[in-house]
């Protein structure tokens, strides 16, 4: 036997095993019930505390070590300090490791928040955003109940005469989320990329930033939306409508506006996350069910899931 054949006879077998591994995982990736792609809504569907980070779209180093983590979920922003779909596309790639590549749910699931507010209405950023591959869109700026069921339309692909949900416009060509995905067969795609929890088995989710006292005000009607997955606290920009001129997130004056919101969102049972705050433990006290650290760190998210736990 040659020497190259005899390489080749010892090769085959481990890179068969590989590829049979890795097909095995976009089997199990793209199909089957019980489980999520999406690590938020598998933490929230589950009960638990979600955890996840902010990393900005371009910033690769960030991407690499949250993609490392053990974070349940990524924000990755494109509304601040420049939007450019091709950074998107280079920092949702940043994030994978060939060693996790394949686990579900996906680690540190990203989701992004994209630039236009909630009036803006701007449907086309939603669909360019979902074809690079995130598990959701976080629409900042969002104050009235047409701004939400915009996005939700955004979101869904059309489903036909027998669906009773709110129609969906997004256009289909999915085949670089698909591969974002793990997904290899395109109508397990377009089951799993609906809207949890108006779909149980979606693994896309519509996040929105309620960050003015209009949204605060209209925060019944908000939640009130099917397709919305969940309400985000935004005490930043609404420091800044209540004239706290000194980013302050910890004033009293924001606190019956942010117990009115976390109450609104435990009633109409819609998940409500917090993207900072001054004390985290506390927020966690306070009714919070997932957290965005400013940025990820292991043991201040140990020590958060440890108080979980003991509660």
């Amino acid at each position: 036997m040659s020497w190259r054949r005899k390489m080749e006879s010892e090769i085959a077998p481990a890179i068969s095993s590989e590829q049979r591994m890795g097909q095995a995982g976009a089997q199990t990736a793209s199909g089957g019930e019980g489980f999520h792609l999406n690590g938020l809504v598998h933490k929230l569907k589950s009960g638990e505390l979600a955890l996840g980070a902010w990393v900005q779209v371009g910033d690769y180093v960030g991407a690499r070590a949250i993609g490392d983590s053990t974070a349940d979920f990524a924000i990755l922003d494109m509304e601040h300090h420049g939007f450019s779909f091709p950074d998107l596309g280079l920092t949702l790639q940043w994030m994978l490791n060939r060693r996790t590549a394949a686990a579900v749910p996906a680690v540190a699931t990203p989701i992004v928040r994209i630039p236009p507010n909630g009036a803006e209405l701007n449907q086309w950023v939603a669909k360019q955003t979902l074809d690079y591959g995130p598990f959701g869109i976080l629409a900042p700026h969002v104050t009235h109940r047409a701004q939400i069921e915009s996005a939700v339309s955004s979101m869904r692909y059309p489903s036909g005469p027998s669906d009773s949900g709110p129609a969906g416009v997004r256009g289909a060509l999915p085949m670089h989320a698909m591969r974002y995905w793990g997904v290899t067969d395109i109508s397990d795609y377009f089951d799993r990329a609906d809207l949890w929890p108006l779909n149980p088995s979606g693994d896309l989710m519509l996040t929105v930033l309620v960050e003015s006292v209009t949204a605060w005000e209209n925060i019944d009607e908000l939640v009130s939306v099917p397709g919305l997955g969940a309400i985000i606290w935004g005490p930043g920009d609404g420091s800044m409508a209540l004239g706290i001129r000194n980013y302050d997130i910890g004033d009293p004056r924001l606190t019956p506006y942010r117990e009115k919101v976390i109450a609104a969102c435990k009633s109409a049972g819609v998940a409500v996350g917090s993207p900072a705050a001054v004390d985290p433990f506390a927020a966690i006290d306070e009714g919070f069910d997932f957290l965005m650290l400013p940025h990820w760190d292991e043991d201040l998210a140990a020590r958060l899931r440890r108080h979980t736990e003991s509660r």
